[in-house]
């Protein structure tokens, strides 16, 4: 008699560790599956815990929910008990996390991520600024690592590409943008 033996995929162990740092439970990313969004955790800091550096992070939490069905209040439901939620800045720190989420998009329902500092999600190399994306992919996570091409004077606004999020134009590859907070900058363009 044979049994069968399921295969954790790196990506699988990455967002259900992410989930159990900030979640309570997986509610709202079930109604925003329902919805045909594809949630996703973005920073470098992934690519930290991916190589098992657990350390501080502050993560992205965008909901790709385009409809306005998808409310904050459920995801507020959603996550662990708050250590800290600085509500103007969208950051909400789960108690027994080292993990800090920008909630900012769910939150204020805003089109974009509003950031205090760029490399807060980023790490600046050369002309690049990069990153990584985990994609909630149905609850099987989805692990990508992105570069932003850019060139001196600094931008307020980046935006990475995220293919396996639904776009409402199927022509257009879909973006979301990172804007600085109320476009503070310090003198070496890191807010």
């Amino acid at each position: 008699m044979s049994g069968s033996t399921t295969v954790i995929t790196p990506d699988q162990k990455l967002l259900s560790q992410v989930l159990q740092e900030t979640f309570d439970n997986r509610d709202w990313f079930s109604k925003a599956v329902d919805l045909g969004a594809n949630p996703i955790f973005l920073g470098f800091g992934l690519t930290d815990r991916l190589n098992g550096v657990h350390g501080p992070n502050e993560l992205a939490l965008v909901s790709m929910e385009f409809t306005g069905d998808l409310v904050s209040e459920e995801l507020i439901k959603s996550l662990r008990p708050a250590e800290r939620f600085d509500q103007k800045l969208g950051l909400y720190s789960p108690k027994e996390s080292n993990i800090t989420l920008n909630i900012w998009e769910s939150f204020k329902r805003d089109d974009a991520t509003m950031v205090t500092s760029l490399d807060k999600l980023f790490r600046h190399e050369a002309n690049t600024l990069k990153t990584a994306v985990l994609y909630y992919n149905q609850g099987k996570g989805h692990y990508e690592e992105l570069e932003v091409e850019h060139e001196l004077p600094w931008e307020e606004r980046y935006a990475v590409d995220l293919p396996l999020c639904r776009n409402m134009h199927p022509k257009e590859a879909l973006e979301w943008n990172f804007c600085l907070y109320k476009g503070k900058r310090s003198v070496d363009g890191w807010a």
